[in-house]
């Protein structure tokens, strides 16, 4: 076989093991491959979800002043939908309020409610909204009895 690549003559003069040793090798990294192609997909690429179409025109988000509970409101204000933002400072609050007011002004509507969650009445004040996106990012501090 003189028109023989020499890619072809190497691959020939290897043993059947070495050959079906590199072939799962291969296989293991496409798989590889494609479940990172995957994930980069799903982490930055793909579109966000139509949450207001999806859940409806409201979210309550608990934990609203600080930390995560923040984020996710100015997530969701951006997004397109009212807020009620819920924490146990009234101050804060409110703060977060307009500053949420001032960053997104689409924002349809965003109303407080001042609740600790030791107590009751999360219910009673939410339920005249029917609200059916909920975010929890409560903080409780507990202390040993």
């Amino acid at each position: 076989m003189a028109g023989t690549c020499a890619h072809v003559e190497f691959l020939r003069a290897q043993p059947a093991w070495a050959l079906a040793l590199a072939a799962v090798g291969l296989l293991v990294a496409v798989r590889a491959a494609i479940r990172l192609a995957l994930w980069v997909y799903a982490a930055f690429l793909r579109p966000g979800k139509p949450l207001r179409r999806r859940y409806g025109a409201w979210a309550v988000v608990t934990g609203a002043t600080d930390g995560i509970g923040r984020a996710i409101a100015f997530r969701l204000a951006a997004a397109g939908l009212g807020l009620v933002l819920v924490g146990r400072n009234p101050e804060k609050l409110a703060a977060v309020a307009a500053e949420i007011k001032a960053k997104h002004p689409k924002v349809p509507e965003v109303r407080t409610f001042v609740l600790d969650f030791a107590a009751e009445g999360l219910a009673a004040g939410v339920k005249a909204l029917k609200v059916p996106t909920r975010t929890r990012a409560i903080s409780m501090r507990w202390t040993r009895s």
